[in-house]
């Protein structure tokens, strides 16, 4: 079992986006100790609200990636955040990954 890497996240200006912490690499983890059941769902669309610095979805496109399942998947975050929107995307662009980032509030359509 080979654990994948962090993904480069360096870029990201913390002031007005959250900084990645215990909860984020947790969450990290988490997917990948969940690899097999996440690909064995084969996943179409992965949305992230509240995608902040973009670091947990790229981790999930690279991990189903890893696993030859990540091709067929739309990767999208939003964040009510321009800063972490603009964030995520870059993230994702650096570790090459292509996806969407949606600057929104995606709950307020519900009320």
């Amino acid at each position: 079992f080979k654990m994948l890497r962090t993904p480069l996240y360096d870029h990201v200006d913390y002031r007005d986006v959250y900084e990645p912490s215990e909860d984020t690499f947790l969450l990290m983890d988490a997917l990948e100790k969940d690899a097999a059941l996440l690909c064995g769902l084969e996943p179409s669309v992965c949305l992230e609200m509240g995608c902040g610095s973009g670091i947990v979805l790229t981790f999930l496109a690279r991990l189903l990636e890893s696993k030859g399942k990540g091709h067929s998947a739309w990767f999208v975050g939003s964040d009510i955040n321009i800063s972490a929107s603009l964030a995520c995307r870059k993230t994702l662009r650096r570790n090459g990954f292509d996806g969407d980032v949606i600057a929104a509030n995606l709950t307020q359509s519900l009320l």
